[in-house]
């Protein structure tokens, strides 16, 4: 493991260590070349600045500075700090003064306890050592540093920014956050996280984050300087109260008016007369210092409120992310509220029941015009914090999963043709005090869309499927990133399914960008995994309703001069991945816009572009030794019912082939056939009253089958029947077509007992033998054994 930074100040020396970071300096200085971007300088911002005793080292060699020996930033020559990689830190204390205690007090409890303190021992002095895994995090991370020399405490803290390996920070990942902030407002932040992002300019020329947690922390730090002025000088409006006094009653200088009557009640000795008096005085009961008031007690309720949710919910062992420090912060805020409250003429003043009118004072005055300005901007924060959502921003990982799910929106919009025709707002929901989520569930919150030619669509992100409803996974939920359903006018249904994965197998200049191996097999499990129940058939039939299932990958790569590398599997077998990334030129999304078009194109009528689906060579793949049907002229045979109680009508149209519905009993048939086979049969013979011998019956006519449906005997009307039965028992009801006549009759069907009459065969089969029992039977495998 190599060292790359190495500082000395009067008190510690700094060492970070990291193995294998030239690859990952390779990798990126690539990304950043085939993004178009230009490689910048990385630096470490130190607040407050660090006195240096010695030039810094860069992987082993000095590093002049070019100012003072003050370090406020540090600008390395190339980044060392990327996403997915184990950095080790060391801080040395060498003043040779006794180190009381050195500890990191990260917002996040996890960092803190993966930094161990070790006191001086010996000669070996003391220090403070930990790793920090930087995962999928990237932005800025910052370190803060709290220690104690000879009774003296300090506090410092040094902040870098933390690279992607797999696209460009500066340029493809704010183009994600735009997107991404357009539709959901405040899902990509989060409370507890390693890393923290820019929300405005900075006093550090861009380099030191001016996050949200310090946008906000400046707007109270203002605020509170407001109060304090205001406490200094509050406000004061002249006012009058009139009394009712006894001549021996009146202090300080009487009015002449009022002396006057006076002097004509005492040479009248009227002792006991009371005269009016009206007295100014200085009052601090004024609308403005009420708005104050009220604006002082909402900000101080709700950051307790605040506090206190979060102390609950640090309890819990599964979510107890934040450290006491973050914790003690927190608590802080209130303070200065507690403060103003106390002030002795807050007491005068009384409720707040708002301005009637425009405030020259909250406009103007010194204090209360910095209070009433700021209160606009600090109530949305304060609005925010109510709701749990906070400074950090959610892992890259998850940043590029949410922007392909829009991506895919946008395509099906711009592109397709498609009109959004709802959107459920409640699509990221707050999973606890430090996030929010999406809702999951089967068939999750998403956007449904609407076309000119029928077309319905539905696009879910992260829809979870289990063990029931009607797309089911039986043994191990499955939970793909994007779904995109469509459905044809027709009623027929299909899915595709998207998972984004922000990983790549191969970022060499020569293999190119490609997905891992384990993202294609993942593709793989969603399509076979998946399983649709018809609950209309009334038995649960069985399909897989997925015709592809694709993974998105952040691959940089030409689309408009190239071949997809997973074209050929793509065509297939429906299996295969895309590169996405942001494009000013939608380039970086061309091949996965060419295959919606290709599958959804608005180039030809609803039901050719279903064909065309339902006959993909990806979609026809059957199972090894069958076709989608095992036998496209399956045939059973079986004798029509006893006649008696039937209506006249039910038997002529037998006679006439005008029948349109025959049915039998479900117990019956799955007696003999397995279930799934019921489905698979295309004609029916039907034995008729042979005119040879009265105890067998004779095939004439076969029947089409257009359908069957599996239904309580009570629900087959008389027509469809020749009878009403009032019974639960369940029924197989075939649909008719119009009969085909048989060039020669079949003879001897049996029909005593009636099972002996089905058996399965072939139209050829039928049509090249006239004797029932010499019949070419299949399908042996779906006989019950």
């Amino acid at each position: 493991m190599a060292r790359h930074i190495y500082l000395k100040t009067e008190h510690f020396e700094l060492s970070i260590w990291c193995s294998r970071i030239e690859k990952s300096q390779r990798i990126h200085e690539q990304v950043v070349k085939r993004r178009g971007g230009a490689l910048q300088s990385a630096p470490i911002c130190f607040e407050p600045a660090l006195s240096l005793i010695a030039d810094p080292e860069l992987s082993g060699i000095p590093y002049p500075l070019s100012s003072a020996s003050f370090c406020e930033i540090l600008k390395l020559p190339k980044p060392i700090f990327f996403d997915n990689k184990q950095y080790h830190f060391e801080w040395i204390f060498t003043s040779g003064q006794p180190v009381d205690f050195a500890e990191i007090t990260h917002k996040l409890k996890a960092v803190n306890e993966s930094f161990l303190f070790s006191p001086e021992k010996g000669r070996g002095p003391a220090r403070i050592t930990g790793s920090i895994n930087t995962g999928n995090n990237i932005g800025w991370l910052r370190l803060p540093l709290k220690y104690c020399i000879d009774g003296q405490a300090y506090e410092l803290s040094i902040a870098f920014e933390v690279l992607p390996t797999k696209m460009d920070l500066h340029s493809d990942v704010e183009a994600m956050y735009q997107m991404i902030d357009r539709d959901f407002p405040l899902w990509r932040f989060s409370l507890a996280e390693k890393t923290e992002h820019d929300m405005a300019t900075s006093h550090h020329q861009g380099y030191f984050p001016l996050l949200w947690l310090a946008n906000f922390a400046s707007l109270r730090r203002e605020f509170e300087q407001g109060l304090q002025r205001i406490a200094k000088m509050p406000h004061r409006q002249l006012r009058s109260s009139k009394n009712f006094l006894k001549a021996d009653q009146y202090k300080g200088k009487v009015p002449e008016r009022v002396a006057e009557k006076v002097r004509e009640d005492l040479q009248h000795h009227y002792t006991g007369r009371r005269h009016r008096v009206e007295q100014k005085y200085l009052s601090f009961d004024t609308p403005e210092n009420r708005f104050i008031k009220q604006v002082v007690y909402e900000c101080k309720t709700r950051l307790e409120l605040f506090h206190k949710e979060l102390v609950k919910m640090n309890r819990s062992p599964d979510k107890g992310r934040l450290s006491q420090a973050f914790l003690d912060e927190v608590y802080r805020w209130q303070e200065p509220l507690k403060k103003m409250q106390a002030q002795r003429f807050m007491r005068e003043v009384g409720h707040f029941r708002g301005l009637k009118r425009g405030s020259l004072v909250l406009q103007q005055q010194l204090g209360y015009s910095a209070v009433y300005r700021v209160w606009q901007e600090l109530k949305l924060y304060l609005d925010v914090l109510a709701h749990q959502a906070c400074v950090s921003v959610k892992s890259i990982d998850q940043i590029y999963e949410t922007w392909c799910f829009l991506v895919v929106r946008k395509l099906l919009i711009d592109e397709l043709g498609f009109d959004e025709v709802e959107r459920e707002n409640q699509v990221i929901k707050r999973s606890d005090l430090f996030s929010f989520h999406s809702e999951y569930g089967e068939m999750a919150r998403g956007f449904k869309f609407q076309r000119a030619d029928g077309l319905a669509a539905e696009l879910k992100h992260e829809a979870e499927f289990k063990s029931d409803g009607a797309i089911r996974s039986y043994l191990v939920n499955q939970r793909p990133d994007i779904l995109l359903r469509v459905t044809f006018p027709s009623g027929k249904q299909c899915i595709w399914l998207f998972d984004a994965k922000y990983r790549l197998e191969n970022t060499s200049e020569k293999d190119g960008d490609r997905v891992p191996n384990d993202a294609i097999n993942q593709m793989h499990r969603y399509r076979d995994a998946l399983i649709h129940i018809n609950h209309n058939s009334g038995d649960e039939l069985k399909t897989r309703p997925v015709l592809g299932a694709f993974a998105l990958f952040p691959g940089s790569v030409d689309q408009t001069s190239s071949t997809n590398d997973y074209e050929q599997s793509i065509q297939e077998i429906g299996i295969g991945a895309f590169p996405l990334l942001p494009d000013a030129n939608r380039q970086g999304c061309l091949w996965l816009k060419n295959f919606l078009e290709q599958q959804l194109g608005q180039h030809q009528p609803a039901h050719r572009l279903q064909d065309q689906l339902f006959v993909q060579e990806a979609a026809r793949i059957p199972y090894h030794g069958m076709t989608q049907v095992l036998y496209p002229d399956l045939v059973m045979t079986v004798a029509l019912g006893g006649m008696r109680g039937r209506t006249s009508l039910y038997l002529d149209a037998f006679k006439q082939g005008k029948a349109e519905y025959y049915h039998i009993k479900a117990a019956t048939f799955d007696n003999k056939y397995k279930k799934s086979v019921v489905h698979e049969i295309r004609f029916l013979a039907l034995g008729e009253t042979s005119s040879q011998n009265s105890h067998t019956k004779e095939i004439q006519r076969v029947w089409p089958v257009k359908g069957v449906v599996l239904k309580p005997r009570r629900d087959i009307s008389e027509e469809q029947a020749g009878k009403q039965v009032d019974s639960d028992e369940l029924y197989y009801l075939f649909q008719l077509g119009k009969p085909l006549i048989l060039p020669e009759p079949v003879f001897r069907m049996p029909h005593r007992p009636f099972i002996k009459s089905m058996c399965l065969t072939t139209l050829s089969g039928l049509t090249s033998q006239s004797v029932f029992g010499k019949l070419d039977r299949v399908y042996d495998e779906a006989l019950v054994r």
